[in-house]
């Protein structure tokens, strides 16, 4: 799953599709899952509201590390308010 958020981020705003599915795995019990799918959503999401909006949420995670991870991605999405 590393290798593929990598592979997206890539692809940047192109990758955009792939938010639904990366924000599914933001819920992931498993932590390289999780981390990875956040790191993947920063650089893919930027003019997309269900992005912000998952990272938002992720900000609330139980794990400090998730929580740092979403708020480093916050840092390259936009909102569109």
């Amino acid at each position: 799953f590393e290798a593929l958020a990598a592979a997206l981020t890539r692809y940047g705003s192109e990758a955009e599709a792939s938010i639904p599915t990366l924000s599914e795995m933001c819920l992931s019990d498993h932590t390289r899952i999780r981390h990875a799918a956040v790191r993947a959503i920063g650089p893919i999401g930027r003019d997309s509201e269900t992005a912000f909006q998952t990272l938002t949420n992720a900000l609330n995670s139980g794990h400090p590390e998730t929580r740092m991870l979403a708020a480093e991605a916050l840092g390259k999405v936009g909102s569109k308010k």
